[in-house]
């Protein structure tokens, strides 16, 4: 008998607005838009998503939009945010961006609320509002094998937190 512990988030975002974001363009303003996605321990992407540009503000209003970003968060994930610049020509500029890893996640209560945006070397690069909404779970799965069996397969998908084996 193997006694499989399993803890995940379904974590549901919803990108509601950003306000003071750093100006990018000659114009003095940014073309903003928020790509969401999960990082595992060996910092491979998943879950990618992205909201439309919003043209010419520093304080963008994304609900006009579509604007949920959900995805199932295991110990191993970590959730990045990053506000960016559309340019036309050359890379997208980073605005700022928050991570937030499966600890940090359990912590938050859901709701709406503002959160401040870092960026490497500014100081107050803005802040975006969010709408979290989560539901943490923990399952117990029992699971009858008969030898020989594969750990790796138990172990794919990384939402395993612990194991224990008993021999009967």
């Amino acid at each position: 008998i193997i006694y499989m512990s399993e803890n995940k988030i379904v974590l549901e975002l919803t990108i509601l607005e950003a306000a003071k974001l750093l100006p990018k363009d000659i114009n003095g303003k940014s073309d903003p838009f928020v790509k969401c996605y999960l990082t595992d321990e060996k910092l491979k992407i998943s879950h990618k998503w992205k909201t439309k540009e919003v043209k010419s503000t520093l304080f963008p209003d994304f609900r006009n939009s579509p604007n949920v970003w959900s995805a199932t968060v295991t110990p191993l994930n970590t959730v990045h945010i990053v506000v960016k610049d559309k340019d036309i020509v050359g890379k997208d500029d980073s605005l700022g961006s928050i991570s937030w890893t499966f600890n940090d996640l359990l912590k938050m209560k859901p709701g709406k609320r503002w959160f401040p945006l870092s960026e490497d070397r500014k100081k107050n690069p803005g802040k975006i509002r969010l709408h979290l909404k989560g539901v943490g779970r923990h399952r117990l799965i029992l699971k009858y094998l008969q030898e020989p069996y594969s750990l790796e397969s138990l172990l794919k998908d990384g939402s395993l937190v612990s194991l224990s084996l008993i021999h009967i």
